[in-house]
């Protein structure tokens, strides 16, 4: 197979994987209103290919800040507030939440 071969499979390769995500990102972000939260589709090019985040906020309670999911599938949480005492609560508690089951308390194994 000769060079040219090989960069054109691989542009189809990552077409296939874009549309797929695309699909997948448009049916996250259809179950994120669902729950009443604002999502929008946001794509940059970076090198020589393009990134998809989903941007998501609570439009009730906009101070907790944006959680992105980026087309590999990772999540970012931005929060723009101060780490005085009550950011670090509100920090603590977001974070809490995401992390753990409602009215579970989190045990760590002490063993390792």
């Amino acid at each position: 197979m000769s060079q040219a071969d090989d960069n054109s499979s691989g542009a189809a390769q990552r077409r296939r994987s874009h549309c797929l995500n695309g699909e997948l990102a448009d049916l996250l972000i259809s179950r994120l209103e669902s729950r009443g939260l604002d999502s929008r589709l946001v794509t940059y090019p970076s090198d020589d290919e393009r990134i998809e985040e989903i941007v998501v906020v609570n439009p009730a309670a906009r101070e907790r800040g944006e959680v992105r999911v980026c087309d590999d599938g990772s999540l970012t949480w931005e929060y723009i507030g101060s780490l005085d005492e009550a950011g670090l609560t509100k920090i603590l508690d977001a974070v809490t939440g995401a992390l753990q089951a409602p009215g579970r308390r989190l045990v760590r194994d002490h063993r390792s």
